[in-house]
């Protein structure tokens, strides 16, 4: 396993999954972001990616409810308020490295795992084409993608967020 340990230093991007605890104001999600932002006087980074995943899920709700002539303010209220609370982090875009060690690992990960991973691996990717460490509540399958890094970045410093 190529997975390294996070100091209080490390500057981190977070993964979809803590961003949207975050959002529920989920304390075990609240606390170490806190505790992060007391630290590097920033809120941690999260990735493109997770910027795609966040606003797909709601597109597709809303395209639903849409569909099927259901009520929709609701979601278009969640929308709203998911911009407001992106526009609170930075964002470190998935670009040509990133894309890089993606193909690696994607090739290196065999078929269905890669399909089951994708956004895990290219957020993944884009934390090491960064240099920052990763945070995130799903240890097992960035486990997983850690097992398959190219030589150049084979340490993906990741944090359990629980």
């Amino acid at each position: 396993m190529a997975i390294g340990t996070v100091t209080p230093d490390t500057t981190l991007i977070i993964d979809t999954n803590i961003f949207s605890e975050y959002q529920r104001n989920k304390p075990f999600v609240v606390e170490p972001i806190r505790l992060y932002l007391k630290h590097h006087k920033e809120l941690p980074f999260i990735s493109s990616i997770t910027v795609f995943e966040v606003l797909e899920g709601i597109e597709n709700e809303l395209a639903k409810h849409i569909k099927y002539k259901k009520p929709a303010e609701h979601i278009k209220t969640s929308y709203v308020n998911t911009e407001k609370m992106l526009d609170n982090f930075n964002v470190v875009d998935f670009n040509r490295l990133a894309a890089k060690i993606a193909a690696y690992i994607f090739a290196n990960i065999g078929g269905s795992n890669a399909n089951r991973l994708r956004n895990d691996i290219y957020i993944a990717a884009t934390a090491l084409a960064s240099g920052y460490g990763f945070a995130t509540r799903n240890w097992r399958d960035f486990q997983e993608i850690s097992e398959c890094l190219p030589e150049e970045h084979k340490l993906l410093l990741l944090a359990h967020w629980k």
